[in-house]
């Protein structure tokens, strides 16, 4: 059953985060030739000023999440209700402070934008931009218990089509109105329907929530659960650090026009990070089943198999942004907003040592570990401002990334997967750091091969990116693969993925007879 949820909530998730990509490319086109590089930078810049004020959530959701896995694995309903409770009270309290947070914060937006000349209603697009991220706080509590539940496909069919019903909503008013403002207005009344409805499918889904006879929590439940939140405070801080100061230091130090070319390479590669990103939000909420209900040489496969999946994934696609986001961005948008390839690597690498960090973290998730390494994201935002940066006065975009990689391998790299061998597989750390350069030096390896390869193509527009693909389709995998032979990891997979289209023939065979 674990199994066969975690692949239903992967396969939304995939399917749904690909469909919402294309449809986010067509709207960023329609962006790119009805508005200017400068209101581009400001969605980015606005998105991540309210990303830090989102710090006041506090980890209350993480921390709350994790304590629903075991009741729900043992059908305590009493206690879900309990803790869906404190959930709505805490959630309803974390919207009214980021609204009234996001109004005060409104005289100091200004200190982040180099140039506002060509851009009108400024305050008004930044209070809808307050609006959209308070909103998303009064209903989400519901959410979390579907996804908790492993009922995460629930929650990506709601959010990918209702996201695909706003894109085309968007990109129709750009072209009827070109009007900001609308654009933004109609992207706050989805962000309330979606939630508003998924709200509703959770109430459906588990009627016991409108029980009005709620049992006060005892204090060994909420302990454990304010040590979380303590640990997540850090944590928050570490990740807005590192993640959401990007935007803001290319439009203070580099211009509102540099952000808007940025914020293309940003939609493609945050685009593919999430849609991998899902695979692994997917089993999150089985892990923690396991880790609830199994031994630990269970969780250790389930581990290995994640940290194996993890750098084909990666890989894979850090390959594929190396050699075609060039000829796609300027067969896409021109060559005025491409960036240079120097700068592009660094992304590639960026986004690998970012996607090696999934399998220790959905352990360390699943088993509610976040106090276990509450220092590392001071340490990290440290390292990532200080070397962002200093590197950026020197190299512009690369220098801000360069020191994204820089904290991930000083800091995060080691620490998570400590906390995971040290706490829950009980190894010594030696092992993962052995496999993790093997991982590396075959991803640089195929990296290198396949880029001076496609180096070749330089034919321009739409052949080139197919035939760029094709080897990118061909080489890495065929690495990989004589790579990987015989562990234990590779048979899973490929006994997995023979399985599922087994059962995709069987079904349509079986639907075929039917029409009979």
């Amino acid at each position: 059953m674990r199994t066969k949820k975690s692949l239903l909530n992967m396969t939304t998730a995939l399917a749904g985060q690909s469909l919402s990509l294309l449809a986010n490319l067509i709207s960023r086109y329609i962006f790119a030739k009805y508005m200017s590089q400068e209101y581009l930078g400001l969605s980015g810049l606005f998105t991540n000023i309210l990303t830090m004020l989102s710090l006041v959530e506090l980890g209350v959701g993480p921390a709350i999440t994790f304590s629903l896995y075991k009741p729900l694995a043992q059908n305590d309903t009493e206690k879900v209700k309990s803790l869906m409770h404190l959930y709505k009270k805490a959630y309803q309290i974390i919207g009214g402070v980021v609204l009234i947070l996001g109004l005060l914060f409104t005289p100091f937006y200004p200190f982040f934008i180099k140039d506002t000349r060509g851009i009108d209603n400024l305050t008004i697009i930044y209070w809808l931009y307050v609006l959209n991220t308070g909103v998303s706080y009064f209903f989400s509590y519901k959410i979390s218990l579907i996804t908790a539940d492993q009922n995460q496909y629930v929650r990506n069919i709601g959010h990918y089509a209702v996201f695909i019903v706003m894109n085309i909503g968007q990109g129709l008013i750009l072209i009827l109105t070109r009007n900001y403002v609308f654009f933004l207005i109609f992207q706050v009344i989805c962000t309330f329907i979606e939630n508003f409805i998924l709200s509703r499918v959770a109430d459906r889904m588990y009627p016991y929530l409108k029980e009005k006879n709620v049992q006060p929590l005892t204090k060994e439940t909420t302990s454990p659960i304010w040590r979380n939140i303590r640990a997540m405070i850090f944590h928050k801080v570490g990740s807005i650090a590192v993640n959401s100061t990007d935007n803001l230091l290319i439009s203070k130090y580099l211009g509102l026009g540099v952000s808007g070319i940025y914020s293309n390479y940003a939609l493609i590669i945050v685009a593919v990070r999430n849609i991998l990103g899902k695979v692994f939000d997917s089993v999150i909420a089985s892990v923690g089943n396991i880790n609830a209900l199994e031994d630990t040489e269970k969780v250790r496969t389930v581990f290995l198999r994640m940290f194996f999946l993890s750098f084909w994934l990666f890989s894979f696609c850090g390959i594929c942004i190396a050699c075609l986001i060039q000829p796609f961005i300027r067969l896409v948008f021109g060559e005025n907003y491409l960036l240079n390839q120097w700068t592009v690597i660094i992304l590639v690498f960026a986004f690998y040592t970012y996607g090696m960090r999934n399998a220790p973290n959905v352990v360390r998730s699943a088993a509610g570990l976040y106090y276990k390494d509450w220092f590392k994201p001071l340490l990290e935002a440290a390292v990532n401002l200080a070397s962002s940066i200093l590197l950026l006065q020197r190299f512009g975009v690369a220098g801000i990334f360069m020191g994204t990689i820089i904290s991930t391998i000083l800091v995060n790299a080691w620490i998570e997967a400590w906390v995971v061998y040290k706490n829950v597989l009980h190894e010594p750390l030696s092992r993962f750091f052995i496999q993790y350069m093997k991982y590396f030096g075959l991803f640089s390896f195929g990296l290198f091969v396949t880029y001076k390869i496609c180096e070749l193509i330089a034919f321009g527009g739409v052949w080139e990116l197919l035939f760029r693909f094709l080897i990118c389709l061909l080489i890495p995998n065929a690495l990989f693969c004589l790579t990987s032979r015989g562990k234990d990891e590779y048979v899973f997979f490929k006994q997995l993925i023979r399985t599922i289209t087994s059962n995709i023939k069987d079904f349509g065979r079986r639907r075929k007879i039917s029409n009979m």
